[in-house]
């Protein structure tokens, strides 16, 4: 099976993409912005224990294993974030060979899944970032509470998750201005 990002989906003439995240945190430790390397050590190593047992094909892959071309086309993928590169020794990813399931470990929070798909695909993902984190959660102690949301990114605290279409309107928008000003320069 080729990417996701290799195929066109529903509506993928106008919605190019869509993206599933879920922010979790892990019990017992602080949140990543206040983790200490040891500790964010720890987190990366249980992560990495239960991985197999997750399916999916995924495979962990060590941020400080990588060179720079392979950073820079997992941020061009939007895999990963550009801040992500920099977090330090103790990050990591898993993901599949598709590249549809890519979880990020010790970003902003400790774990940051994602799931993407081509073209308008926000049931189909949503479902599948929920059966993964279903999988997750039976594997790895989440910190939860009844009163807060335990994530550690203010901007996303009213959720912990999000979802993003990528349109194609903003692209068209250009090509059409774009149109335009060539015919008007014949």
């Amino acid at each position: 099976m080729s990417n996701w990002y290799l195929q066109n989906g529903k509506d993928s003439d106008v919605v190019v993409s869509t993206r599933v995240r879920l922010a979790r945190n892990l019990k017992g430790f602080k949140f990543e912005n206040k983790c200490s390397e040891d500790e964010k050590k720890q987190i990366l190593d249980k992560v990495e224990e239960i991985i197999p047992s997750l399916g999916y094909g995924l495979q962990l892959l060590k941020l400080k294993d990588m060179d720079e071309i392979t950073k820079i086309s997992l941020v061009e993928k939007k895999l990963i974030t550009p801040d992500f590169i920099e977090k330090g020794e103790n990050t990591a990813i898993a993901i599949n060979k598709e590249e549809n399931i890519c979880i990020m470990i010790n970003s902003e929070d400790h774990l940051l899944l994602q799931v993407f798909g081509e073209g308008i695909a926000l049931a189909e993902l949503m479902n599948l970032a929920v059966e993964l984190d279903q999988k997750m959660e039976k594997l790895l102690p989440y910190a939860y509470s009844e009163k807060w949301i335990l994530n550690s990114l203010s901007n996303e605290c009213w959720n912990r998750s999000k979802s993003i279409s990528n349109n194609a309107s903003s692209r068209l928008s250009k090509d059409r201005k774009l149109k335009q000003g060539i015919s008007r320069s014949k």
